[in-house]
């Protein structure tokens, strides 16, 4: 036999070796599983995988390509991915990965269980309605005035809120209040529009210091009512409320 055929032969034997090593995990799974154990694909594997009923799939994706999808305000174009902007966020002070929530009062809920001082809280552009409490040492932060919460502002110790609007427009016999400010400690808002509408009975007032001390800098707040009492700015139990560069009015309809 010449060497050409046997190098040929070598070359050839070479090959189907090296395609039997690749073939760690080749399994077609029938419906009902059949006891058949977890199926896992590692890096190197052949994909050629067929699950057709009831089974538990492992994937290893150290070392391979992983063809990424678009979600739900994820765009991908070309080699392009882009956020929408549609959720709430979770920014983590320790460097954690980022997390995100629905840009709804849930979702607003969920990201401040699962925040700790030193994070910051992301809303949406848009309206989030319902009452929120920044825990403490938490910043909540908007983007620009389009980000509205439609209710109550609460903050803890340490806590701010910037770059946001809390607004109120309401037709109660119920009290309205457009932000709290914390028991003890101090609390700071930048940039915040508050602006409440009372057309009921109810009083009426913007910020309100329980206790601590609320810093407001360049912030507006706009209170309006109808036969309630209205308050632009109130302390109580011995708080403070400071107002630096920001303008408040109040008024009766």
């Amino acid at each position: 036999m010449s060497d050409s055929i046997i190098r040929q032969i070598d070359a050839d034997l070479a090959k189907i070796k090296g395609r039997v090593e690749r073939l760690e995990v080749i399994e077609t799974v029938t419906p009902g599983g059949g006891g058949h154990p977890p199926v896992t694909i590692n890096a190197g594997s052949d994909p050629a995988l067929s699950l057709t009923g009831p089974q538990e799939l492992n994937l290893d994706l150290s070392g391979m390509q992983v063809a990424l999808t678009p979600g739900p305000d994820i765009d991908i174009t070309v080699a392009t991915l882009q956020r929408e902007g549609r959720d709430v966020l979770l920014f983590s002070g320790s460097g954690a990965l980022l997390l995100d929530y629905p840009g709804v009062i849930v979702g607003l809920l969920a990201a401040a269980g699962a925040s700790v001082a030193g994070d910051v809280i992301e809303m949406p552009a848009g309206t989030i309605v319902g009452d929120f409490a920044v825990p403490a040492g938490v910043i909540l932060r908007g983007r620009g005035w389009q980000s509205i919460l439609d209710g109550r502002l609460t903050l803890g110790a340490g806590a701010g809120a910037e770059h946001l609007k809390v607004f109120q427009d309401v037709d109660t016999a119920d009290d309205i209040i457009g932000i709290i400010g914390p028991a003890t400690g101090e609390a700071t808002i930048r940039d915040v529009q508050v602006s409440l509408n009372q057309a009921g009975a109810g009083k009426a007032l913007g910020l309100l210091s329980n206790g601590g001390t609320l810093r407001a800098y360049e912030c507006e707040v706009w209170v309006s009512g109808a036969t309630g009492s209205v308050w632009g700015i109130a302390a109580a139990t011995g708080g403070i409320v400071e107002m630096n560069q920001g303008q408040v009015r109040a008024w009766w309809i």
